[in-house]
Order: structure tokens, then sequence, then C-alpha cells
């Protein structure tokens, strides 16, 4: 049984949002490391600090 990306991608978009940002090349090499030291993933970091402004914000 073959996958159905097209499905997938509805399915995701119920739930999920995209965003594009624009980062400069060097911060984003030196941030990309960092994660990667730390074993973080990007999406991973930044919800993490989007919950952290939230919770900041609503304390």
């Amino acid at each position: 049984m073959s996958r159905d990306y097209k499905k997938e991608w509805e399915k995701e978009k119920e739930t999920k949002i995209t965003r594009l940002i624009k980062i400069d090349k060097e911060i984003y090499l030196k941030f990309r490391y960092k994660l990667e030291c730390e074993n973080k993933t990007l999406n991973g970091y930044i919800n993490e600090q989007i919950l952290k402004y939230i919770n900041e914000k609503e304390g």
C-alpha cells in the first residue's frame, strides 16, 4: 500500500503552522552547531522557546 502524501499534508495542516524566516547565514551556522552539540532539533528548540515566552507573559 503506497502512502498518500497529499492526505498526510492535509492532516498535518490541521494541527501545524509553517512559517518562513530569514536568518543570517553565519548566525545560523553557529546556531545549528550549538543545537547539534546539545542534541536538539530546530523545531524542538523553537517550540520550547515559544512555550517559555508564553508562560513568562502569563505568569
